[in-house]
């Protein structure tokens, strides 16, 4: 079981919740294409995501809880212990807890 204390702020949420979803990025998929702004268009890309992840998430009847709560700095390392890749160079995003409280 994922010990989310290690990868966001928001426990209360993260602990009844069925599943989440997080976004994470690099660098250089803000800047390739943008230049310097493209960390504006990164995030209003990603809050277009998680709006439809909400909307769907409605649809089903499913409850879902979007968070800016997200402990980065921990979430990486949290990767990077669990994961052959290497996530140093990554940013986290957003987060949302989708699931009915049991």
């Amino acid at each position: 079981m994922l010990d989310y204390q290690k990868i966001t702020y928001s426990l209360t949420l993260a602990e009844k919740c069925a599943f989440s979803v997080h976004a994470i990025t690099h660098p250089y998929f803000m800047t390739y294409k943008y230049g310097d702004r493209g960390y504006r268009f990164l995030n209003l890309e990603c809050g277009h995501i998680f709006q439809n992840l909400s909307l769907v998430a409605n649809y089903l009847n499913i409850c879902s809880v979007c968070s800016g709560g997200f402990a980065e700095k921990n979430f990486i390392d949290y990767l990077n212990n669990n994961s052959p890749l290497n996530f140093n160079d990554y940013m986290v995003l957003y987060e949302e807890f989708f699931g009915k409280e049991r």
